[in-house]
């Protein structure tokens, strides 16, 4: 059986079918909604009959609903010898039971604790998915077992199910193409069926149609109005305009006499208008089913009836009756909607890979499963941790909450609380009067003036420990977001964490409110120097006082004025010393201890335990990483990248494909996309490609008008003098070499010289770095941990917004222009823009012991698919307009911010090196001698990326102002 579509599937649209199925093999439409053709119509309206036309494959026919589950139905064209071969799969709800016993009592851990709990929750009936796959090779079979799977699904009788049950043949005998069949609408339930039957039935299918990547191809009798016809109605709903709705009339033989007119007037678009229109077709009845009248005997009859027919036959000169008019349509249409599709996808992809990659750091990385990997994962997180702990008590770490503002905060209403305490005393007459001891008159007490400051200044004591409970709030809560952060995926290490954070707190608090407790005892002291007491008195009285006056100043009639003068002191004292002190003990010490005490979980820890994690944590990773492959493997190319590709294709001979790639890089030029390709290098390729398919009349006039007569004539003449096998450069076989992963002059000498160590910074001893040699000869240097991973999503984030198209310098003009050479996207960062940077170039003049005051600012570069950078050079440049002022570039390091999935490596021709790219690694290689010459050894590339992204930063450093970092020579070969 061999579908009418299949022949022009073959010849128009078999590349962008196979587009498609390429997206779809990977599971790209578990994401996305890929271009696909619905049937859908009411009950016995002809839905399936129609398809099995189509596609060739006889499927479950009859009264009431037949369908009652959506089959996909994929078609795929195979050669090589496969007769017939047909896989149907769907997945059948499970229900597990467990009836483990759970005993809360005598958990000892926090793992056990989890453990239980997880135990408990798993007593409670898990839902899950069985899936079913049955391969066959007899096509009589087909319905037989979509049946039985409806009947597994659905049950028995005239329910329904929204499973999906996927048929996928694949023959020498069908097109490749994706239909899917939908329940006929029921409007009246039936014995068996629910009283919402029909509700259901249309909520499944406004679940296919609402998508405006699908073709609705609605069926309807032509027995019955039109106007009344429900599956119409909804493809009207979400397709109000008609674009992408096709009518199918079935049945005609069964019209009643006399309104054959009114039929007419319906296919010819007069009563119920569509863009796509309608199109007549005469299916197999039941007698022919019974009788197996084979599907292409079928077709004939088909015609023979339009033929013959006095009111109908003129719509076969329309093009409007006939499965095979259907399936030109179909195809036509099919065409064009996948053209317009695909470009939608690149927003949709995008916007996928965000959302994805925002969910997928919630949940972070698992810990590797062997012993040895998941301790260092340990190591690795525990300092992140301490790292982050650090931070924060520095002032280094912000986020939404900022602890020092809310500290300052806080600060700040313990001093306006000490400054409301600033009233008057009492007036000397009071003081006397109510002060006065034994002595006799005209006598000073020195002891009430000690009591009265004593008194007041106890009553700060309170407001003291209210602000200390109000500090260690707020730092319990940062350092408790923190540990959210870094372990909310491993609650047992996260209780363990929480533990040790409210212990240290609380013995901290305890010792801090100590401290303060003897802060006010010295307070009780009353003491001062006395030029500071002077100086405050001086202040408040009228009169002036000095220390030669001393020691006969006391005069009681100042009493008030002294002891607020001396109270101002306190007061001064106080709103510095406890903010002071609990800043110390709460948080300065308390990040020492348990920065400590954190490391001390390495020691005898039980890993497994630590890392105990929830399932629903590690599921939902790993469909987060699947999707997150799925969807990178996917991410649409800008036009250099799928002019590349559409070169690569033709490479293969794979001419068909090299169009379309063209086609889609013309369209993003007429978009005006940026772009270092042209229009017309486009156009030329385009033209060469098609006239290998022989289809060069597609260009429109406008693009052919841009093909002079000689051109055209160069293009022909190339094509017939082409050579394939045409030699390369030894450079460009070797860049080839590497970039394909070979080893080149490796030797076993040179490989001994490849180690690893720990160095110090060349610019400050303090710095430490972990140091490989990649190279010898010339020195190349890879720096581990370079970067961490906040410093790249902060990179990342400020490049973002300026990236536009790579330049480089032009050896004619002297000015930065777009480079057929380098295949990337690029911004510039500088100091001022974020702290990030200036970190980041503190680390560079720390491994390359240069000063960077005549650095280029730093270079983010980002490559998609196919992008590269050709072997070239980074010293020196002609008619570099800096070069008088800054000199030569005498340094590199280059800084990967992601891994590469295939390719992107940096590779050395001439000398054979090649570094993969590692995210968080920095590299670094000197440009120039110390002579001052160039170093020819340094030519060097960025090989393509063939699947991934890759993300680098540049840091280009001159030669001015070096002489005293990197002493020069008078040797040559220096």
């Amino acid at each position: 059986m061999k579908g009418e579509v299949h022949h022009h599937l073959e010849e128009s649209i078999r590349p962008y079918i196979d587009l498609i199925d390429t997206l779809r093999s990977v599971g790209i439409q578990k994401d996305l909604a890929l271009p696909t053709i619905v049937v859908i119509g009411d009950q016995s309206s002809g839905k399936s009959s129609v398809l099995e036309a189509l596609s060739g494959i006889a499927l479950p026919r009859g009264s009431g609903i037949v369908t009652r589950c959506p089959l996909e139905l994929r078609l795929r064209n195979v050669t090589g010898g496969v007769s017939w071969k047909a896989v149907l799969s769907y997945h059948k709800k499970k229900t597990e039971k467990t009836t483990k016993a759970v005993n809360l009592n005598h958990v000892a851990t926090p793992f056990q604790v989890s453990n239980q709990l997880s135990s408990s929750a798993s007593k409670r009936p898990r839902l899950s998915y069985e899936e079913k796959i049955i391969e066959f090779e007899d096509p009589s079979l087909v319905e037989k077992h979509v049946e039985e799977a409806q009947n597994e699904l659905a049950g028995k009788g005239v329910k329904i199910c929204n499973d999906l049950i996927t048929l996928e043949v694949r023959s020498a005998d069908v097109c490749d193409l994706t239909l899917i069949d939908l329940p006929g609408i029921a409007r009246v339930p039936v014995q068996g069926q629910p009283q919402d039957i029909g509700k259901q039935i249309k909520r499944l299918i406004m679940k296919f149609i609402e998508k405006q990547e699908t073709i609705n191809m609605v069926v309807v009798p032509c027995n019955i109005d039109i106007a009344t016809t429900e599956a119409l109605k909804m493809a009207q709903e979400v397709d109000p305009e008609g674009v992408r709705t096709l009518a199918i009339l079935t049945k005609p033989d069964l019209v009643d006499m006399g309104t054959e007119k009114n039929i007419l007037a319906v296919v010819q678009n007069k009563v119920i208008p569509l863009r796509k229109g309608y199109v007549m077709v005469k299916c197999r009845g039941q007698q022919q089913i019974d009788e197996k009248v084979p599907l292409a005997e079928a077709t004939q009859i088909e015609r023979d009836f339009f033929q013959n027919h006095n009111f109908f036959r003129p719509l076969l000169d329309e093009n409007k009756a006939t499965i095979k008019c259907l399936a030109v349509k179909l195809t036509q249409d099919l065409v064009n909607h996948i053209k317009k599709s695909l470009p939608k996808l690149d927003e949709q992809i995008k916007k996928q890979l965000w959302d994805v990659r925002n969910e997928l750091k919630e949940c972070e990385a698992g810990p590797p499963q062997d012993p040895k990997g998941a301790k260092q994962f340990l190591i690795k997180i525990l300092t992140n941790f301490n790292d982050k702990i650090k931070s924060l008590s520095l002032g280094e770490l912000f986020n939404k909450e900022n602890m020092f503002v809310q500290l300052r905060t806080e600060f700040k209403k313990w001093n306006d609380g000490l400054n409301d305490t600033k009233t008057s005393f009492d007036s000397s007459k009071d003081l006397r009067q109510n002060y006065r001891g034994r002595e006799l008159p005209g006598f000073s007490n020195y002891r009430i003036f000690e009591m009265i400051l004593q008194e007041r200044v106890a009553k700060l004591k309170k407001p003291a420990i209210e602000s200390l409970n109000s500090i260690k709030d707020i730092i319990l809560k940062q350092f408790t977001d923190v540990s959210h952060q870094c372990f909310r995926n491993f609650p047992a290490l996260l209780n363990t964490t929480m533990n040790k954070i409210e212990n240290i707190q609380s013995c901290q608090q305890a010792k801090t409110e100590q401290r303060i407790m003897d802060q006010f005892e010295m307070e009780s002291m009353i003491y001062t120097q006395d030029p500071i007491y002077l100086k405050f008195l001086n202040e408040i009285s009228s009169d002036t006082f000095s220390e030669v006056q001393l020691p006969v100043l006391d005069i009681k009639c100042k009493y008030s004025e002294m002891l607020q003068a001396y109270y101002e002191i306190v007061v001064q004292r106080m709103a510095d010393q406890l903010p002071m002190l609990i800043s110390f003990y709460m948080l300065k010490e308390t990040t020492q201890l348990l920065c400590t005490d954190m490391l001390c979980i390495l020691e005898g820890a039980n890993v497994s335990e630590l890392f105990f994690e929830d399932s629903d944590v590690s599921k939902r990773r790993n469909h987060l990483q699947s999707r997150l492959g799925q969807i990178n493997h996917n991410v649409m190319l800008d036009p250099d990248e799928t002019f590349h590709i559409g070169t690569i294709s033709s490479l293969n001979q794979r001419f068909q494909y090299a169009v379309l790639w063209m086609e889609e890089t013309l369209r993003k030029l007429n978009e005006a996309e940026e772009a270092v390709v042209t229009k017309e290098e486009v156009i030329y390729q385009l033209a060469l490609f098609s006239h290998q398919l022989a289809v060069i009349q597609s260009l429109s006039r406008q693009e052919r008008n841009l093909l002079h007569p000689e051109l055209y004539t160069s293009i022909i003449e190339s094509i017939k003098t082409w050579d394939s096998t045409a030699k390369y450069s030894s450079t460009d076989r070797t860049y080839e070499a590497l970039c394909a992963g070979k080893r080149l002059m490796m030797t076993p000498q040179r490989e001994r010289k490849l180690v690893c160590r720990y160095k110090t910074g060349r610019g400050n001893p303090l710095m430490i770095f972990k140091e490989e040699v990649e190279w010898d000869e010339p020195t190349i240097l890879r720096y581990h941990d370079f970067l961490s991973e906040g410093e790249i999503n902060t990179i990342k984030t400020l490049a973002r917004p300026k990236l536009s198209r790579a330049k480089v310098i032009d050896p004619v003009s002297g000015k930065k222009v777009s480079a057929a050479s380098r295949v990337s996207k690029s911004a510039w960062l500088s100091e001022h823009e974020d702290p990030v940077i200036s970190l980041v170039n503190r680390r560079i003049a720390g491994v390359t012991g240069l000063q960077l005051q005549t650095a280029e600012e730093l270079q983010i570069a980002n490559y998609g698919i196919g992008g590269q950078y050709e072997p070239h050079y980074d010293s020196k440049l002609t008619n570099d307009s800096d070069f008088q002022l800054r000199g030569g570039r005498i340094a590199t390091v280059l800084i990967y911010m992601s891994d590469v999935d295939i390719g992107g490596a940096t590779v050395f021709p001439d000398v054979g090196a090649a570094l993969q790219p590692k995210r968080g690694t920095a590299a670094l290689w000197f440009n120039l001698l110390r002579n001052g010459n160039e170093d020819a050894r340094t030519l060097h590339a960025a090989c393509p990326v063939f699947v991934g992204s890759k993300w680098v930063a540049n840091k280009w450093i001159r030669t001015y102002g070096q002489e005293f970092r990197r002493k020069c020579s008078t040797v040559k070969s220096d």
